[in-house]
């Protein structure tokens, strides 16, 4: 009898998976362009906070900071949420570098790391300001100063 994949993992990443094929979804949907991908990936983390509210528990940060130093289970289970979210994000930022639509040519994996981490920051953030200006900030500053998306020509 095969087992599947799911029933290997702890529950923490069974429920951080759901979260990840979404995002994973709107990062890989190549009836958009890379560079819109990500646009629509970031569009979507603040439709979600406007629709859901700016206070709607967002665990994986929190439980990154309450946990991971107390259950090495728990720490790896968190880390194999960010790790894959950043694989899918450095995919897509690849991809944009090679259709020209970005300027910047730093290492995809390093900028996904960076940019997924600051996320995490971002969103407590916005739930500690109970503001959604934040998020639309970051936003605009990976898409303008890190990125530095291309002009259409």
């Amino acid at each position: 009898m095969i087992l599947a994949c799911s029933s290997l993992k702890t529950p923490l990443e069974n429920s951080t998976d759901g979260w990840n094929q979404e995002c994973r979804a709107k990062l890989t949907d190549r009836t958009y362009s890379p560079l819109n991908r990500l646009k629509n990936y970031f569009n979507d983390k603040i439709t979600y906070f406007l629709e859901h509210g700016l206070s709607c528990e967002c665990a994986l940060p929190k439980m990154a900071l309450e946990t991971s130093q107390l259950n090495e289970v728990m720490r790896g289970a968190i880390k194999y949420s960010f790790d894959s979210m950043a694989s899918v994000l450095a995919q897509t930022i690849r991809e944009a570098q090679v259709a020209d639509e970005i300027n910047c040519k730093d290492d995809a994996d390093m900028l996904a790391n960076m940019i997924n981490s600051a996320l995490q920051g971002i969103i407590i953030r916005v739930q500690i300001d109970q503001s959604i200006v934040p998020l639309e900030q970051f936003v605009a500053l990976i898409f303008t100063n890190i990125l530095q998306e291309k002009s259409p020509s």
